[in-house]
């Protein structure tokens, strides 16, 4: 759905295109504070932290209050992210058998190193995603079934350790 909604527009006319999710809050000045903070620190995929209450998989996406952002090997598919437009081509448009998105994210990253770009979470605007818990609308044994066989197919990280590679302080 993703990929017809992009052939729909120019998006070539956007630096950034931040793709969410319906069940989140975000903080007042989110967009502002989140757009300064990746641009500043150059990193091209990125994602806001999760808050400590958040819904959570992977532990790396919970916020870190110490620091603005981090470096990582890791930007989870959901429930908020960024592409920088420097990347489209890189990550766009999105496979066709990754259904639901699951599995990007264990290839973004390995797609990141070979084109050397940064990716990373940004701490200062966490987003609070504990609206309801995820997989409640979708079968996720289905879907892993799924992104185990789209994982296959690519190159991934998914079970290398997800690591800061840099943390940028206040």
């Amino acid at each position: 759905m993703l990929n017809k909604i992009l052939e729909d527009i120019n998006v070539e006319q956007y630096d950034y295109i931040i793709f969410s999710d319906d069940d989140i809050a975000i903080h007042d000045n989110f967009i502002d504070i989140y757009i300064d903070i990746i641009e500043y620190n150059s990193l091209r995929l990125a994602q806001p932290a999760r808050a400590s209450h958040s819904y959570n998989v992977h532990p790396i996406v919970l916020q870190d209050k110490n620091c603005i952002a981090r470096e990582t090997n890791f930007v989870e598919i959901g429930p908020i992210f960024s592409l920088h437009k420097s990347i489209y081509f890189n990550l766009l448009p999105f496979p066709s058998n990754a259904e639901m998105g699951f599995g990007l994210d264990f290839i973004w990253p390995v797609i990141a190193q070979k084109n050397n770009f940064k990716i990373g979470i940004i701490d200062i605007v966490p987003v609070d995603h504990s609206y309801r818990a995820q997989s409640k609308t979708y079968s996720s044994n289905t879907n892993l079934q799924k992104m185990n066989v789209f994982l296959a197919e690519h190159e991934n990280n998914a079970f290398e350790e997800k690591v800061v590679i840099k943390k940028y302080w206040k």
